[in-house]
């Protein structure tokens, strides 16, 4: 059931040829469609409705504001569905804690259910994750996975594969990666070392501009963990374009630019018949350096510097990356690899990007 085409969950017209088609011959479906239409012709006969003049399905997935006689059997796979789309909206994302309770799109009235459903037992509606199968439990674990502390829209691909392969790794765990002791360890460590950092910049360099990473000190782990897992992977360059904000913590933890690199350009001396202007510029910088890996390889790190506009970076960023593909013949794009950070998603020229 999970494979429903949901492009044509909308279109009437389609479903009715689909429907008088498996009347005439079930057979003739394949198996996610004809489970559709039993359990259709299922709610419309426990329903009161007879078979010679039943309602029109509504399509997998129905669109929500469905109609009322839609069964809650039907409805349940477009909850599942919109809640991959919607579930960002009200994630807890706000700090001061004035994150949205609700979506109006996920009200289950949208899906023909009330709270009378909530324990009744409706399956998962092709969601991947463990329930116990009432409606309640359903949407516990919806919430969990797509509503937490971290937001995930990614409907929009549109590669069906990549969104697929997305599913089957967040549902399963409701996105809390299960980490061993060691990594936990490992991402705590990364955590003090970042927090650390900027505790020391603050105290040693007081009323100077600062551009920290206070507050998203998990970017260190995250990108830490997307080179080595992209190396695992063949990746053999990553190469990075970002904004000011938690810029010199990326440098000092990820690029492994020495500490004491990074206080000279606060003190002004080790660069300074090198790098012209004071202020802000540390923040414009760019490294390279080559990353010794668990595994005995290496991989290539990198930070692109930046013009005085910072939104400017990306479309270069993204040049410098295709004419590295192309003289290593990277073909599969898998073997240099970008990575784009904007703290307030100023990307400038999208269709370049």
């Amino acid at each position: 059931m999970s494979a429903f085409d949901f492009v044509n969950r909308a279109n009437s017209e389609y479903i009715d040829r689909l429907y008088e088609q498996y009347r005439r011959d079930p057979r003739a479906l394949d198996e996610s469609w004809k489970a559709f239409f039993a359990g259709f012709d299922l709610g419309n006969a426990r329903s009161g409705e007879t078979p010679a003049s039943p309602k029109r399905p509504p399509g997998p997935g129905a669109a929500p504001g469905a109609p009322q006689g839609t069964p809650p059997s039907v409805g349940v796979y477009d909850l599942v569905h919109s809640y991959r789309e919607l579930g960002h909206f009200v994630a807890t994302l706000d700090p001061l804690g004035h994150d949205r309770p609700n979506h109006p799109l996920l009200d289950l009235a949208n899906f023909s259910m009330t709270e009378a459903d909530l324990d009744r037992r409706i399956g998962t509606g092709g969601f991947m994750g463990e329930t116990d199968g009432t409606l309640r439990s359903l949407i516990l674990q919806l919430r969990r996975t797509y509503c937490g502390t971290l937001g995930v829209e990614f409907t929009n691909i549109s590669d069906k594969s990549q969104r697929d392969w997305l599913i089957a790794r967040m549902e399963p765990t409701y996105n809390h990666p299960s980490l061993t002791p060691t990594e936990q360890k490992a991402v705590l460590m990364q955590m003090v070392a970042a927090e650390d950092f900027e505790r020391f910049l603050h105290t040693r360099y007081i009323g100077q501009k600062r551009f920290s990473a206070e507050g998203a000190e998990a970017l260190i782990p995250l990108l830490n963990t997307l080179v080595e897992e992209g190396a695992a992977l063949g990746a053999e360059k990553v190469i990075m374009a970002m904004a000011h904000r938690g810029r010199l913590n990326v440098l000092a933890h990820v690029m492994n630019k020495p500490y004491e690199f990074i206080l000279s350009e606060f003190e002004g001396t080790a660069f300074s018949q090198e790098i012209e202007g004071d202020g802000d510029v540390k923040y414009h910088l760019g490294y390279a350096n080559t990353r010794p890996l668990p595994t005995g390889r290496a991989v290539k790190v990198s930070l692109v510097p930046n013009p005085s506009h910072l939104e400017l970076i990306y479309p270069i960023m993204e040049g410098i990356i295709r004419c590295q593909q192309q003289i290593f013949g990277d073909t599969g794009r898998g073997r240099v690899v970008p990575v784009v950070m904007h703290g307030d998603a100023s990307f400038t020229g999208q269709g370049v990007v």
